[in-house]
């Protein structure tokens, strides 16, 4: 029977069995990197991966964040409403949420106005 073998795709030795057995024998034994490196790249591969999956997960927050915004806005509002007037929290959730849409919208009125208030100041158009 032939056999071939093979090293790093490199052929070592071919031929019958017995005399690639014996071919075998007289070959100085493959290097080998030590078990240090072999860790080290090990914890290396484990931490990339660590860290693109926790690149992935921010992101992921990120996005749901982004997409929550508004809610966590009118949320965050009804919260200060009812602590502010806890009596408030008997009226329904309907009329909480409703004053607290308009808390969020003329909240975000003052800071526009804020905005262009400033932006008139530079340009010196302040009244």
């Amino acid at each position: 029977m032939t056999v071939t073998v093979f090293l790093k795709d490199e052929v070592i030795a071919a031929g019958p069995a017995g005399q690639v057995a014996a071919r075998l024998r007289d070959l100085p034994p493959p290097k080998r990197s030590s078990d240090l490196l072999v860790a080290k790249s090990k914890l290396v591969r484990q931490e990339f991966r660590d860290k693109e999956q926790h690149t992935a997960l921010v992101q992921e927050i990120t996005k749901r964040k982004e997409a929550a915004g508004p809610v966590l806005e009118q949320v965050a509002a009804a919260n200060k409403i009812i602590r502010q007037h806890p009596l408030m929290a008997f009226c329904g959730l309907d009329f909480i949420l409703a004053q607290a849409r308009t808390r969020v919208r003329d909240q975000q009125q003052a800071e526009e106005k804020f905005e262009n208030d400033l932006d008139n100041r530079r340009f010196g158009y302040g009244l």
